[in-house]
């Protein structure tokens, strides 16, 4: 698993770039002072739309749950799970991941066996050689929370993964207080 929110990052960076590109060719071409007057524009509108549109799906996923499955989402994050990209919900009941693409995973409490944040290895060690002669071999690592679900441990990369576990312990925590 390689860390799939560096391409994420990547994509809106360089739509960011392409936009203050194409309007400062245009500014060169034509000698419009419009250019001058938007580009502090772009700034500050880009971030903006890139946080609206990620709100707006956590907004329709929240709501799926609570239509379907008549549960309300305590917590939601961006994640990438085993079927894409999608969102990952924790209600008093059990995780949901909504992706993309594809079916709602369903993962009850009651029947998760274990469940935390780890990291990962995403390719073979890398040998390097410092200037002092030792040699270090490296390991890529990516930061997952996890869940072991009968025989199948699920993998989800998100960007809040300490978060999300700790959440999801309070809940567990509530559920065997309450019984």
């Amino acid at each position: 698993m390689r860390s799939r929110f560096a391409g994420r990052s990547f994509l809106r960076l360089s739509i960011f770039l392409l936009v203050f590109i194409v309007g400062l060719v245009t500014w060169l071409f034509w000698g419009n002072q419009l250019y001058i007057k938007l580009s502090p524009l772009w700034c500050v509108v880009l971030p903006i739309l890139y946080n609206t549109m990620e709100n707006l799906k956590r907004q329709r996923c929240e709501r799926l749950i609570r239509k379907e499955y008549k549960e309300t989402p305590i917590m939601s994050v961006e994640a990438w799970g085993d079927a894409g990209y999608g969102f990952l919900s924790v209600t008093k009941e059990s995780i949901y991941f909504v992706p993309q693409k594809g079916s709602v995973f369903y993962l009850p409490h009651h029947e998760t066996s274990s469940y935390g944040y780890d990291f990962i290895c995403t390719a073979e060690a890398k040998a390097t050689t410092p200037s002092d002669g030792a040699s270090r071999s490296r390991k890529p690592k990516v930061p997952v929370f996890y869940v072991d679900f009968t025989d199948h441990r699920f993998y989800f990369q998100s960007n809040k993964n300490k978060q999300f576990y700790h959440e999801v312990e309070l809940v567990n925590r509530a559920a065997v207080q309450h019984f």
